[in-house]
């Protein structure tokens, strides 16, 4: 990804918006909106990964430290939990 020239030196703001830019051109951060059909009846155990995943990207997004919490930075970003977030998403569809 090109996010500028090489001859011109990066924006600050750029280079801060740069997660967030990342973020949304990979497919891993949108997964659960693409997949909820197969996500829905799927056991906890095999939810923990995508889950870890999304913590991982809240705090890449917000700048948290490994050990913050995680439930209130995901509040801060309007982020459902991925169960929730594949319950939420199934039920708009059907809905």
């Amino acid at each position: 990804m090109d996010l500028h020239d090489e001859n011109e030196k990066p924006n600050v703001e750029q280079t801060l918006n740069m997660p967030n830019r990342l973020l949304s051109a990979t497919p891993t951060a949108d997964y659960p909106s693409v997949a909820n059909s197969l996500l829905a009846g799927v056991a906890n155990v095999h939810l923990r990964r995508l889950q870890s995943v999304q913590n991982a990207a809240a705090r890449l997004v917000s700048g948290a430290r490994r050990h913050d919490h995680i439930t209130p930075i995901q509040a801060t970003l309007h982020w459902l939990p991925v169960r929730e977030r594949v319950t939420f998403k199934t039920a708009v569809l059907v809905w």
